[in-house]
């Protein structure tokens, strides 16, 4: 069944401002609102997705050799339509998103310029609500990616990145002394040669946990791509640290090894955290959308534990160690609030 056409270009211009990399926290509530408005939604924009992911994968085929060879004798359009042809895919359907598929051809272009393109591989990855994700990469090295999480991996001769878009990810490295293994996530930047870590990108922070081995945590500014060895912190299993937006790194904490990473196998853990920490982290994993009212309890610190399936059962489980109270309201919406004290 062909999708309207006027959600195909939605999807398209939602898509198209993530992958710029410019989208703000304001616009991925959006985005998530727009998602959850529509099966629809979701299906023109996982489309999306799918088309990237195929134009990525042309990068070592022969017909990519060939377009990188004549790109300046053709048109954009027609090398689109031709590559899009080899994946067997039909544009006619989908006429609303040429904007977006210029858009990732555009992109694709100057990584096969480059002078590893040949050796080099660009994967974006992105899970749903709920969904857990396994990524095996081609050095060998496996990451697990969280509900809800977005990140970008690139795998060649002269080294091997990710970026961590939104989310959650646990990393395990396989060592390689020559091609350390860097991780972005806004203004950290995370080196190793070969170790087990988590990564968990909030609204307006960064934690960094080591399970195995040794990390290094660079503060990177948004003008610059390099690292600053004077803001830096180097991590060892049973450590983490929290780089705060437009601040510096918190002081290095221990953390139990028992407990990190432990949202893989489904239960969250939480551990003298933030409450609106918790909503946001839990929400990942929640068919619904929880709604916090009150201010006060913004950074009142919780300790609970429970499964990812118990996650609707949150808001009782926080009512019984702090004063707030919650309701529910059509939509699957959960709005949490200050109760009142009764003596």
């Amino acid at each position: 069944m062909e999708l309207p056409e006027h959600i195909n270009k939605q999807a398209s211009e939602w898509f198209a401002l993530v992958q710029s990399g410019d989208i703000s926290a304001e616009d991925r509530l959006r985005l998530d609102a727009w998602l959850s408005e529509h099966p629809d939604h979701l299906q023109a924009y996982k489309q999306m997705e799918a088309i990237w992911l195929s134009l990525g994968d042309l990068s070592a085929t022969s017909e990519a050799k060939a377009l990188r060879k004549s790109v300046r004798d053709n048109g954009l359009l027609a090398k689109l339509r031709q590559m899009v042809s080899t994946m067997g895919l039909n544009l006619r359907p989908l006429g609303y998103i040429s904007a977006v598929l210029a858009f990732s051809l555009a992109v694709g272009l100057l990584l096969l310029q480059q002078p590893d393109s040949s050796t080099s591989v660009v994967n974006y990855y992105a899970t749903q609500t709920g969904e857990i994700q396994k990524i095996v990469l081609s050095d060998g090295s496996q990451i697990t990616l969280g509900a809800k999480s977005e990140i970008k991996t690139r795998i060649g001769e002269l080294g091997r990145q990710a970026e961590l878009i939104r989310g959650e990810a646990f990393f395990d490295i396989a060592k390689d002394r020559t091609k350390p293994f860097s991780v972005k996530a806004d203004e950290v930047l995370i080196e190793v040669v070969g170790t087990q870590f988590n990564v968990l990108k909030r609204y307006k922070s960064v934690n960094v946990s080591v399970l195995e081995g040794r990390v290094n945590v660079f503060e990177q500014g948004d003008d610059s791509d390099h690292k600053q060895p004077e803001t830096s912190v180097s991590l060892t299993a049973g450590q983490q640290v929290v780089k705060l937006q437009s601040a510096g790194f918190d002081k290095v904490a221990d953390v139990d090894i028992s407990e990190l990473g432990v949202w893989r196998n489904g239960r969250l853990i939480f551990t003298e955290t933030a409450l609106i920490d918790v909503i946001a982290d839990a929400s990942r994993y929640f068919d619904g959308k929880f709604s916090m009212q009150s201010s006060e309890l913004a950074n009142q610190k919780v300790t609970v534990s429970l499964r990812t399936d118990q996650v609707d059962q949150l808001p009782q489980m926080l009512a019984q160690v702090l004063p707030l109270q919650f309701r529910e309201i059509p939509g699957n919406i959960v709005v949490l609030e200050n109760s009142a004290v009764v003596d």
